[in-house]
């Protein structure tokens, strides 16, 4: 079991910050210097007279999306002098911690059972990339793990869903969560897409299995004449129009406005996609 140190006035800090969320999960949020808030890219040991080329920035933000404008980009760099790859990557740190070697964790005060996160590939020369969540308890001591690898070129951004497997019964209090673009011989041109981070909490007593996807989606006015207002909590990624038979008469993208008045009356299904999961709404066209 590993173990992380951790001065107590740190500790503290972090607990009494209440549920955390993933910081900026969308990557929308920019710092004033235009880098990405609250996620990093990994270190870089540079020897002196090395001739390193980057394909860009290893970390930052990019104008692709599920749900919102931007995502989280991740390129390689190329070392000439050594003559190896050098993988981009991104970690998500917290800035009460920026003093201290554990920036990379964030408070939880939930034990989540699985992360789901949206992945593209603009392009890959046969590079795999990777996940890592580390689970902590309040001491700093590993308690659960989750791990998965994504590898293929993608022309749409795919969900993905990695369990965490916990080794004791111990509270969650800090996640880590990393991502690397490349593994054992990142290639140059290799470029991966991340966007729309969310934890998943299965445990009946949760607060997060209370406030389901249903209750966090409304849909207005039902009945309709035509157009239907979605008020959501979650990012919306897509929304698709059915008849009673199934079948998909339309479908509307993120935030379009599903409009049924081109439809003759009657019973028709909303079928939402969420980053946190789908849900079908019945709707009445009069």
């Amino acid at each position: 079991m590993k173990k992380y140190l951790i001065t107590p006035l740190i500790l503290i800090s972090a607990i009494l910050t209440g549920r955390a969320q993933i910081p900026n999960a969308g990557f929308e949020q920019i710092n004033s210097d235009n880098s990405l808030a609250y996620w990093q890219p990994p270190t870089i040991a540079i020897t002196v007279g090395d001739s390193i080329v980057f394909n860009g920035p290893l970390t930052e933000r990019f104008p692709e999306s599920v749900a919102g404008k931007y995502c989280l980009s991740m390129r390689n760099a190329y070392d000439f002098t050594q003559d190896y790859g050098i993988a981009g990557g991104a970690y998500a740190n917290n800035d009460s911690l920026a003093s201290s070697s554990f920036q990379s964790h964030f408070a939880l005060t939930d034990r989540p059972d699985s992360l789901i996160f949206y992945y593209k590939y603009k392009v890959n020369e046969g590079d795999t990339g990777s996940c890592t969540i580390e689970i902590l308890n309040e001491h700093m001591y590993e308690t659960g793990r989750g791990y998965i690898e994504v590898t293929g070129v993608t022309n749409d951004f795919l969900r993905v869903s990695v369990p965490i497997s916990y080794q004791s019964a111990d509270p969650a209090a800090f996640a880590r969560i990393y991502f690397k673009n490349g593994l054992s011989q990142p290639k140059f041109s290799t470029h991966l897409l991340i966007d729309e981070l969310s934890f998943i909490y299965n445990n009946p007593t949760s607060i997060h299995h209370k406030d389901n996807i249903a209750q966090q989606i409304m849909v207005y006015p039902n009945p309709t004449r035509g157009r239907i207002n979605i008020k959501s909590t979650l990012p919306i990624v897509r929304t698709s129009l059915m008849n009673t038979n199934g079948t998909v008469l339309r479908q509307y993208e993120k935030q379009e406005v599903p409009d049924l008045s081109a439809f003759p009356p009657g019973i028709y299904f909303l079928h939402i996609s969420s980053v946190a999961g789908e849900i079908v709404k019945t709707i009445t066209r009069y």
